[in-house]
């Protein structure tokens, strides 16, 4: 998280879907929550990341640019099928779809 000079630095957390769709679901049976929150949240070196990119130059706009964009990792324990890469392998693999069939979009993917 980025922090403004002078903005007290108040850490966030959320829910993974499943469990914040549990909890509605018993708010709305009428159950009474009691939600205990416990957060190690510290502060670390800034680190360097990574990032994958890949183009496909459009054939009459190529200044033009449709962004295609997906996650290579997932912090929470969601149960999607798609994640640790896979939305980056269908982005990734659209481009090599189209450059093997010899279409060429009119804008930069």
């Amino acid at each position: 998280m980025y922090y403004q000079k002078g903005v007290p630095k108040i850490p966030g957390a959320c829910l993974a879907t499943e469990h914040a769709d549990l909890l509605y679901r018993l708010y709305r049976r009428g159950k009474k929550l009691v939600i205990q929150l416990q957060m190690g949240a510290h502060t670390i070196q800034n680190k360097t990341s990574n990032n994958v990119v890949a183009d496909l130059p459009g054939s009459s706009l190529p200044d033009k640019v449709v962004l295609i964009s997906a996650h290579i990792d997932s912090w929470d324990i969601g149960q999607g099928a798609v994640d640790d890469g896979g939305g980056l392998m269908i982005a990734w693999g659209a481009l090599v779809g189209l450059k093997r069939l010899g279409l060429r979009p009119r804008r930069t993917l």
